[in-house]
C-alpha cells in the first residue's frame, strides 16, 4: 500500500496458513502493511494475522465491488481503490468485530461498505445550498 522507503507503516504479514485464504488474497495480505500506530496489532500473534486475513479480503471485495462493464466508470472507480490508502475506516470495523464474533462474514462485508461510502465521498462534494 506504500513504498517501502515510508517508515512510517509497520508490516501486517505474519504468514498465512497455506490453505487460506485463496491465492489472489494471500497474494494481498502478503503485501498489506499497517499504519504504525496499529503495530501492536500487527505483532500480536492471534489478532495480527486474523486482521491481514480479514483486510486481504475486504481489498478482494472492494475490487469485485467496483467493477463496471462502462470502461470511464470501470476506470474512475478503480484509481481511487487502487490508490490505496491505509484503510483505517475498515481496520477500525474488522477490530470492533473482534469484540463479538469476528469470524462472522458480514464482518468483512461490513469493513467494505465502510471504505465504498469513504469511496463515494471522494467521488460526490457535499452540496451546499445556494444562499440567497
Amino acid at each position: 500500500m506504500t513504498n517501502s522507503a515510508d517508515q512510517s507503516w509497520t508490516h501486517a504479514g505474519h504468514g498465512l496458513p497455506s490453505a487460506e485464504p485463496s491465492l489472489n488474497t494471500t497474494a494481498i495480505a502478503t503485501g498489506l502493511q499497517l499504519p504504525a500506530g496499529f503495530a501492536a496489532i500487527a505483532g500480536d500473534p492471534e489478532l495480527g494475522p486474523a486482521i491481514t486475513r480479514n483486510l486481504a479480503r475486504v481489498e478482494k471485495k472492494l475490487r469485485e465491488a467496483i467493477a463496471n462493464s462502462d470502461p470511464l466508470a470501470d476506470a474512475t472507480s478503480r484509481h481511487l481503490v487502487e490508490a490505496g490508502g491505509k484503510r483505517v475506516r475498515p481496520l477500525l470495523a474488522l477490530l470492533c468485530a473482534h469484540l463479538g464474533d469476528a469470524s462472522l462474514p458480514a464482518v468483512v462485508q461490513a469493513a467494505v461498505v465502510v471504505e465504498l461510502t469513504h469511496l463515494a465521498t471522494l467521488y460526490h462534494p457535499p452540496r451546499r445550498p445556494h444562499r440567497a
